[in-house]
C-alpha cells in the first residue's frame, strides 16, 4: 500500500521520523493501537532487519521481539524478500525465537540473544547456532574495515557519458574481480566535474556499489573489487565506491581480503542477514565489515605475492583462470582469523551445498 503526500506528513509529524517508508509508520502506528496484552505482527520487507534506514525502528522494537521469520522472496510478482516480525507489547524478553519459511513450511532454528543484535547492528536471522558462534568469536576479535579505509562513491555523472569525450568513464559494470576491464562505459568532458571524488586516487580499491547475489552452487554474495592499475586518469560514476586505505595498508591487501570467501560469507550473513535485493557497498556496509587485527608484515606480504600472481595472469589473459592462486589467498585469510578446520568446514559447506 502506498500512502498519500498527506497521510506522510501527517504521520510524520506525529512521530518525527522523516521517512517515507510506508513499513516503519504502519510499524509505529500500530504499535500505538495495541492494548496492554496486545500482540503485533506484519510481514514486511526483508530490509527491516538490516537496513540502514530501519536502524531506529529495530532499536525501538527490539525489546518486544518475541518471533522473527526469514521469508525470502516469497511471491513471484513481488521482488522484494519479506520478514514476519511478532510484537508483544508488554513483554520485555530476553531474545527471539527465529524461525525460516522452508518450501511451505516454517522451522524454528534457535534462541536469538537481543544482546547479539545490539552488538551486530541488525536482527540476526535465519542463522544456525555455530554461524553465530563464528561470527561473534569474530566479531570479538578483528576491526571495522572503516577504521583502515576511507569509503567514498564516485560522481552522479551518468547524465553527461557520451560516446566522446576528452576523458574515460568507468561504471560498476566495468570491473571485474582483480582488474577493471578494458572496455570503458563511455566518456565525459572534463568540464563538468565539479568535485575531486570522481577522479581515481593512488593506492585506492575499486568496489561495485550493488553487491551482486549468487544462487549457484548456494546462495551467497559477490563482492566486485577491483585495483585500478594504471587507471588514475579515468572518471568513476556513483555505482562504484572507492576505498582509500589510511596509512601503511596497502590496496593489495584490501582487494585480497574484500574478494576472499571468507569476507563474503561474513557479510553475506552478518552485514546483509542473506538477503538478495537493496544490497549497497556504502560507509554503513564497510563499517560492520570486519578486518582482523594486528597482522604481521609478514602475513601480509604472502598475500600480496599471490595478488601479484593473479594481476599478471590476467595481463597476460583477462580471463585466465586464477581459482587456483585465489584459493591459497583464502587459505591465508582463514589463518588471518584464527580459524580452525571445524570453523572453515562451515564456511566451506555452505558454498558447496547452500
Amino acid at each position: 500500500m502506498k500512502l498519500s503526500k498527506k497521510m506522510q506528513d501527517t504521520l510524520n509529524l506525529i512521530y518525527d521520523y522523516g521517512t517515507t517508508e510506508t513499513a516503519i509508520l504502519f510499524i509505529k502506528r500500530a504499535y500505538d493501537l495495541l492494548n496492554d496484552n496486545g500482540n503485533h505482527s506484519f510481514i514486511i520487507p526483508k530490509s527491516y532487519t538490516y537496513a540502514s534506514n530501519y536502524s531506529r525502528i529495530r532499536k525501538e522494537t527490539l525489546s518486544k521481539m518475541n518471533i522473527l521469520v526469514d521469508c525470502g522472496k516469497v511471491w513471484q510478482d513481488v521482488k522484494l524478500e519479506v520478514c514476519i516480525f511478532c510484537l508483544s507489547k508488554n513483554k520485555n524478553l530476553e531474545s527471539y525465537s527465529s524461525l525460516k519459511l522452508l518450501d511451505q513450511d516454517i522451522y524454528k532454528l534457535c534462541d536469538i540473544s537481543k544482546n547479539l543484535c545490539t552488538e551486530f547492528d541488525f536482527f540476526l536471522n535465519g542463522l544456525s547456532e555455530k554461524e553465530i558462534s563464528l561470527g561473534k568469536r569474530v566479531k570479538d576479535n578483528s576491526i571495522s574495515l572503516n577504521e583502515i579505509v576511507n569509503n567514498q562513491r564516485g560522481g552522479m555523472l551518468q547524465k553527461y557519458v557520451h560516446p566522446q569525450g576528452d576523458t574515460v568513464v568507468l561504471g560498476g559494470a566495468e570491473l571485474k574481480r582483480y582488474t577493471v576491464k578494458n572496455i570503458p562505459k563511455g566518456y565525459i568532458d572534463k568540464t563538468v566535474i565539479d568535485n575531486d571524488k570522481c577522479f581515481i586516487g593512488t593506492n585506492t580499491v575499486l568496489v561495485q556499489n550493488i553487491v551482486a547475489h549468487v544462487q549457484n552452487p548456494s546462495d551467497h554474495i559477490k563482492i566486485i573489487c577491483a585495483l585500478p592499475g594504471k587507471q588514475q586518469n579515468m572518471i568513476i560514476l556513483d555505482t562504484i565506491n572507492q576505498l582509500t586505505p589510511c596509512g601503511r595498508v596497502s590496496n593489495k591487501y584490501i582487494v585480497a581480503l574484500l574478494n576472499s570467501k571468507f569476507i563474503n560469507w561474513y557479510t553475506y550473513l552478518f552485514v546483509f542477514g542473506k538477503a538478495i535485493r537493496t544490497m549497497h557497498f556504502d560507509n554503513a556496509t564497510t563499517a560492520k565489515i570486519l578486518f582482523p587485527q594486528n597482522v604481521s608484515v609478514d602475513s601480509i606480504s604472502k598475500i600480496e605475492v599471490f595478488i601479484d600472481q593473479i594481476l599478471s595472469a590476467k595481463k597476460a589473459n583477462p580471463n585466465a583462470d586464477t581459482r587456483e592462486l585465489e584459493s591459497h589467498i583464502d587459505r591465508l585469510v582463514y589463518k588471518l582469523y584464527n580459524l580452525t578446520e571445524a570453523e572453515i568446514g562451515i564456511i566451506e559447506e555452505e558454498e558447496t551445498n547452500g
